[in-house]
């Protein structure tokens, strides 16, 4: 399932990067064991490494506003 303007942004990489991109992506899936788990286990592993700290980006005041009018 693809982000909205993912489209957009394809649109405007070389297909290079975005064949090295899908190559690396790929790769990434197969050969790594914890990207093989299903996605409850991996974030119960998370969990665990991080001891329950919440990882996120903090947001601007006028990001903040614009999240709370889309919503």
């Amino acid at each position: 399932m693809s982000a909205p303007g993912d489209d957009e942004e394809a649109s405007l990489k070389s297909p290079v990067i975005t064949a090295a991109h899908d190559a690396l992506y790929a790769r990434d899936n197969s050969d790594s064991p914890l990207l093989r788990l299903p996605a409850e286990l991996r974030n119960i592993i998370y969990g665990y490494v991080l001891g329950g700290i919440d990882i996120g980006r903090s947001v601007s005041l006028s990001e903040a506003r614009m999240l709370r009018l889309r919503s």
